[in-house]
């Protein structure tokens, strides 16, 4: 089968991966985002789809837009029998759409109808899912609105972040996705609508989602760590500071304290008083230092009961 892949970031390369190595599946052509600047590197840099294509010596474009005519000749050039598309991080347009028809699949990381949209994987974590996966969908107009193939769920582990969550799924998305293009004809009989009276829609993460909000519940600012502690980050202020949560668990007990107030200081870890139960900080970062255990930041940054950790519910 020769396939188009349409990707960007490191989760997508499992997929493309597999394309390469299946003796079944042949790349014909990478379809990535631009060259730019990245992190706190000046000079522009390609994406990980892009350097593991280069790599592998893969044919990439890297179109500022996907859906321009020149874009599109280059596709219909490489003449393949399916677009394969996985975090490409542009919409798939009208054009593109007519020309291929259901032969567009995606390779959504959600149980679909559930958490359509820019930050599915994230959204899991922050609202406490137990289980999540991966849908195979046709592109269709609308977002992640097309009708699915198949579906592939794991259990979300306790100890899960974003990080180890995304590299369980971005595997799981390389099997379900050879699975389906095998038998794609097969498939294509098995399609199902979505049921929209049970699509939820999620948004792209921004640096203003970074703010813990201490009036919530202890469970829910573990889970905001778990889904946003590598960016935007888990932070708050203290003193005039921005100090960012690695680590943390949430534990039960009442008290009159103002959400945000540290209730107690030890070994174990910073207890911080919320809307419901305690949150207890066991990793954090001072402003311009590494992430570092809570009695190690101790060391250097005494804190006494009664300080106050200011976060969104007071920006």
């Amino acid at each position: 089968m020769k396939v188009a892949f349409f990707g960007s970031p490191a989760y997508a390369i499992p997929c493309l991966e597999a394309l390469v190595e299946e003796e079944d599946m042949d790349p014909v052509l990478v379809v990535t985002q631009p060259d730019r600047v990245r992190g706190r590197k000046k000079e522009k840099t390609p994406t990980p789809v892009k350097a593991y294509a280069l790599d592998h010596g893969l044919d990439v474009i890297t179109p500022e837009n996907v859906n321009s005519p020149d874009a599109i000749r280059k596709i219909m050039e490489a003449k393949p029998t399916v677009l394969v598309v996985i975090a490409y991080g542009q919409l798939i347009g009208k054009d593109l759409r007519q020309t291929f028809g259901v032969d567009i699949l995606n390779l959504h990381g959600s149980l679909l109808p559930k958490y359509r949209g820019a930050s599915p994987i994230q959204a899991a974590l922050l609202n406490g899912e137990e289980e999540t996966g991966v849908s195979a969908m046709i592109v269709r107009q609308g977002l992640d609105a097309g009708e699915v193939l198949a579906k592939a769920s794991i259990k979300i582990h306790e100890k899960d972040d974003l990080e180890s969550l995304q590299d369980r799924l971005s595997l799981l998305s390389a099997d379900l996705m050879l699975e389906v293009l095998r038998d794609y004809e097969g498939y294509l009989e098995l399609k199902v609508d979505q049921d929209e009276s049970r699509v939820t829609k999620t948004r792209k993460v921004t640096k203003e989602d970074a703010y813990l909000d201490f009036t919530k519940s202890a469970r829910n600012l573990v889970n905001h760590v778990r889904a946003l502690k590598d960016w935007p980050g888990a932070k708050f202020n203290y003193q005039g500071k921005t100090y960012k949560v690695h680590g943390a668990s949430a534990l039960e007990g009442a008290g009159p304290e103002k959400p945000g107030s540290l209730v107690f200081v030890g070994k174990e870890g910073l207890g911080v008083r919320t809307g419901d139960g305690i949150f207890l900080i066991t990793s954090l970062q001072a402003p311009g230092k590494k992430a570092m255990a809570v009695p190690d930041f101790l060391n250097g940054n005494p804190l006494d009961p009664g300080a106050l950790f200011q976060g969104k519910e007071d920006q």
